[in-house]
């Protein structure tokens, strides 16, 4: 049996990505995180639609819409919300001794077992999109559900410091916001000081790499340009 095309691959071959976009959205994903569709919906190289229908057509799966990711009770009861946050799942139906949960990768055996294990069921997956998943989670877990999300500090200081990206591990771990400062304690970051902070948010992203930007730098200053 030939192995299964990677979602890149495939979208490669749809022509709904090109070259530049996939290894734009792989830095991003190493980045922050997540999925590769994912990476790719944030960035704006595709519609959460485009990636639903490869998908589908790769794993010959339907995939859930948001309007059907819709849990029973008995079946959120069974998964904590922290178990659902690790894994990015969400627990529909209880059948018996079968549990249906949706996941961006239903044939993902390892998580399969590993819930079966803990849960005391047998686990069935269904298929849905990453990021339809997490804004599910949030609904029905309520608010506290963010804990796994990434977020940027910007530290902006007369350093010049790169933004620093924090990623917490639960929600609990998230510490209260700080009080803001008074006005007059307030320091605007000159244009240089920005101009540094995001160049470093480009490579970080892996949208530009430092020596192209050094390279440019360059070019610039050989023109009079800086």
């Amino acid at each position: 049996m030939a192995p299964r095309k990677k979602l890149g691959e495939l979208l490669i071959e749809e022509g709904l990505i090109d070259e530049l976009q996939l290894s734009s959205a792989i830095g991003h994903q190493k980045n922050w995180g997540g999925k590769l569709g994912s990476a790719l919906v944030e960035l704006g190289f595709l519609r959460e639609e485009d990636i639903a229908k490869v998908l589908e057509e790769q794993l010959r799966q339907h995939c859930l819409s948001e309007k059907e990711l819709r849990p029973e009770p008995e079946a959120l009861k069974l998964v904590s919300m922290d178990l659902a946050l690790k894994h990015n799942i969400l627990p529909l139906k209880v059948k018996g001794n079968e549990l249906l949960i949706a996941m961006s990768n239903p044939y993902n055996f390892e998580v399969i077992d590993e819930l079966g294990f803990t849960l005391g069921k047998r686990i069935k997956g269904v298929l849905a999109l990453d990021s339809g998943l997490k804004r599910a989670i949030k609904q029905y877990y309520g608010g506290g559900a963010t804990g796994y999300e990434y977020r940027s500090v910007s530290h902006v200081a007369d350093t010049g410091e790169q933004p620093e990206i924090v990623h917490y591990g639960s929600a609990k771990d998230i510490p209260p916001p700080r009080e803001p400062e008074p006005e007059s304690k307030r320091v605007e970051p000159s244009p240089d000081l920005i101009a540094k902070a995001l160049a470093y948010l480009l490579i970080e992203k892996g949208i530009i790499k430092r020596d192209e930007l050094i390279e440019k730098m360059k070019t610039l200053k050989d023109k009079g340009l800086a």
